[in-house]
């Protein structure tokens, strides 16, 4: 480790592995929850001590106690002044009186591995416990179905809580640099953004979820005389049966560029199909542990896709029992999110604001600079209004409340330029113009004021707002209603059928994208909490090294580390602590009118040195194109063809209410 500073002590990170019980906590009063520097600093000088890097004058003190447990405090009878200290947290329901007390207990979860002995410390002889620290289970095939919430990596988001409380106020970066999957989408993910974003909004996305065809021959089109859309043969001009929907996961994108011709029927392209189309991968059932059918895939092209929102109008004429299974499991994840890369934060106590550049609502992608249509206010009328998104936000208020009794709120809002075709519900009568390509063959007229942003829960979003020429090509007439009775129908199958929706929720919200749909695989490689090469020790160990504070063990183990791992899916998760709080939402579906909107600019990319040290660990990272295969050709099973600092605080998400930013 490099030395530190006069007076200052080298930070020692722990790992993520944890039993801690965080319901396990003393009455206040007479307790008080206090700072655990005492603990922080012995533990790690007796585990430096114990792992032979302690150097003399040297002073440690570990990032952060386990997960779930706390210090706290209260007066001696015999001497208010003075005070007795107690760690809570062991899942016996019994406290430490000291840091040595505890050590043991420490000692044994930094170096815990499935199968260890049981705990030798004073609390775990007493008591029994289970050998496996809470939060991880295993599956029948013996691989981990849950990691440690954390993985050993700082809270920044409770970390920035407790800087905005103790300093009144907060505007900063997020910056996840103890995280080797936030450092490999530094790579990764600014540019996808910014190439998902300046094309046709048309154009499925990564980690969406699609209706697709595997072989179709004509094109798809609506038969007149049934009304239902069917595969029309060009040649014969004769209408040839329905089409063989199935629902998948978006896994790979096109190398070529796409055109609109490319909606109706396959054009000429420089590359094969498994370059120039989409890699689709049948969606398995998220509520169950049999996740072959993520194997079974197809190279195609566009003509053979559609959004998944247009699921029951596409699907009029096929008998329900004949759906492919994949359908059903789509639509078990309508009513789910997920928010995507979350970049800066800015607050005035007890306020704060989390910014993020885009989220995954049901089966769609939707980032900033987005348009989307806005569900209409009250019954099942029809679409009027769209919103431009120029901002996404989760907020946290009446962060002051403590947890005796009353709730801070949390909030997901989407803030943008709102507009309607309706011209009775216009601020001004006369047309708005210059507004983007999928937003032409209509009148709009705005919603609001110029100056002013429009601001709405995320429950009111319906979906994309498709160019008008995907309209007319997929269902040859202009509309942007069609999928309205399809997405209402989608989200309340998903809250009567997905079993992770916590009782009494609406919504599933998830770290990421890939918990939300429960891949065990994505262009064939391992992702979530599936991923078998996973090695959070050796990352930490290779981020030490760059940081220059890693001991010459922790250093010949991160050079050695480069030889295999590799970083999981690149989509941003989201803290467990605002997981927890956004589920606690209301479906409340109201928009309001909001003042001038400024959004933070995006951080930039890592500097180069990190930048080359996450390329040779995170070489494998799931956001890169995986060789492709040579043929368009299904594989694997067979197939149809072949925040801690107020952790004890409880939430209440609030996504309806109507507020005024001035």
């Amino acid at each position: 480790m490099a030395p530190s500073p006069p007076g200052s002590s080298v930070v020692v990170p722990i790992n993520g592995y944890s039993d801690g019980d965080a319901t396990h906590r003393p009455k206040v009063p007479p307790f008080n929850i206090i700072q655990a520097t005492i603990y922080l600093e012995k533990l790690a000088k007796q585990w430096m001590e114990d792992r032979g890097e302690a150097r003399p004058g040297e002073k440690y003190k570990l990032d952060r106690l386990p997960a779930g447990y706390v210090l706290a405090e209260r007066p001696r009878p015999s001497g208010p002044r003075l005070t007795d200290k107690y760690l809570f947290g062991h899942p016996s329901n019994k406290y430490f009186d000291s840091p040595n007390r505890f050590y043991p207990h420490f000692k044994y979860l930094m170096d815990y591995k499935p199968g260890a002995a049981t705990c030798k410390c004073s609390l775990c002889n007493t008591a029994p416990r289970s050998t496996v620290p809470t939060g991880r289970r295993t599956t029948t095939n013996g691989k981990s179905k849950e990691m440690p919430k954390t993985e050993g990596i700082p809270d920044v988001y409770a970390a920035l809580l407790e800087k905005l409380e103790d300093k009144g106020s907060i505007d900063e970066d997020i910056i996840e640099d103890e995280s080797m999957d936030w450092r490999a989408e530094r790579r990764i993910l600014p540019n996808l953004i910014k190439a998902v974003t300046s094309q046709h909004s048309f154009i499925p996305r990564q980690a969406e979820l699609v209706l697709f065809v595997g072989h179709l021959e004509g094109e798809i089109r609506m038969d007149p005389s049934t009304s239902h859309y069917k595969v029309f043969d060009t040649e014969e001009e004769v209408f040839k049966g329905y089409p063989g929907w199935m629902a998948g996961t978006v896994a790979q994108v096109p190398e070529e560029a796409i055109v609109p011709e490319d909606l109706i029927r396959e054009t000429k392209k420089k590359f094969a199909v498994n370059r120039s189309g989409f890699r689709v991968e049948c969606f398995p059932n998220p509520n169950g542990k049999q996740k072959g059918y993520s194997k079974q895939y197809r190279y195609i092209p566009l003509h053979h896709i559609r959004p998944f929102n247009f699921w029951q109008e596409l699907l009029v004429g096929t008998p329900e029992d004949d759906w492919h299974p994949t359908i059903k499991n789509a639509l078990t994840v309508m009513a789910s999110s997920s928010l995507i890369e979350k970049y800066h934060m800015r607050g005035v106590w007890p306020n704060a604001t989390l910014f993020c550049k885009g989220l995954f609502l049901g089966p769609e992608a939707i980032y900033v600079d987005d348009v989307v249509r806005l569900l209409p206010q009250g019954g099942w009328s029809n679409i009027s209004d769209a919103l431009r998104i120029s901002s996404i936000q989760f907020n946290f208020t009446n962060l002051d409340h403590k947890s005796g009794g009353v709730d801070y709120r949390t909030t997901l809002r989407i803030v943008g330029k709102a507009y309607t075709v309706d011209p009775r519900r216009a601020f001004d009568p006369t047309p708005v113009t210059n507004l983007p390509a999928c937003m032409e063959g209509f009148t709009w007229y705005g919603l609001h004021r110029p100056d002013k942003f429009w601001e709405v829960p995320y429950t009111q979003i319906l979906g994309r707002f498709y160019h008008i020429e995907a309209m007319k090509a997929w269902f040859s007439r202009k509309t942007i209603n069609i999928d309205l009775p399809g997405v209402r129908q989608g989200r309340l199958f998903s809250r009567l059928n997905d079993s992770r929706i916590p009782e009494g929720r609406a919504w599933l919200w998830t770290n990421s994208r890939v918990e939300t749909l429960d891949l065990e695989t994505l262009n064939g490689l391992e992702v979530g909490s599936y991923d078998s090469s996973r090695d959070p020790v050796a990352w930490r160990q290779a981020i030490r090294v760059l940081k220059g504070v890693a001991g010459k063990s922790e250093q010949a183990a991160a050079i050695k580390a480069t030889e295999a791992p590799r970083a999981s899916l690149a989509f941003p998760a989201v803290n467990s602590e605002l997981v927890k709080v956004a589920q606690q939402e209301s479906d409340e579906e109201n928009g309001t009118e909001s003042g001038n909107e400024t959004s933070p600019t995006a951080i930039e990319a890592e500097d180069p040195a990190a930048e080359q040290l996450v390329h040779e660990l995170a070489a494998g990272s799931r956001s890169v194109r995986q060789d492709r295969d040579d043929a368009s050709s299904s594989s694997g099973d067979d197939g149809p063809w072949g925040r801690s600092a107020k952790k004890r605080r409880r939430s209440t998400m609030g996504a309806g209410e109507v507020k005024v930013i001035l």
